[in-house]
């Protein structure tokens, strides 16, 4: 629901600043004109909320947008939407071979339970 009404925000800023609006850009995160935040804004606001929720402040922006992988991955969604969604030219293999102990041990199982059904037991 934030993400809707945060677009309706955009839409009105957009009829708003009409021909001056950056809408080749198509942020989700932008000024009221549509032009990107910058980099220090958005990473300042991090570290900051980091630090409210009691959350380490080691961690970096981009810690979201692999968390976010993961995530997506665990549960089950395919490669190729992941890469869409977050942007990716490709998932690389050193990036998120790591992924997590669970990718790991459920597609041992899946692949333990096929062989089973194919071999027998």
């Amino acid at each position: 629901m934030q993400l809707k009404a945060h677009r309706v925000r955009q839409n009105d800023n957009k009829m708003r600043f009409g021909d001056d609006y950056r809408h080749n850009l198509d942020l989700v995160l932008a000024r009221k004109d549509g032009s990107p935040i910058p980099k220090s804004t958005l990473f300042n606001a991090f570290r900051r909320i980091c630090r409210n929720a009691g959350i380490s402040t080691d961690l970096d922006i981009h810690s979201l947008r692999h968390t976010a992988a993961v995530l997506l991955l665990e549960s089950g969604a395919e490669t190729k939407y992941i890469q869409e969604l977050l942007g990716h030219g490709s998932i690389t293999s050193e990036v998120y071979t790591h992924v997590s102990n669970r990718i790991e041990r459920d597609s041992l199982n899946k692949f333990e339970k096929y062989t089973k059904e194919l071999f027998g037991s």
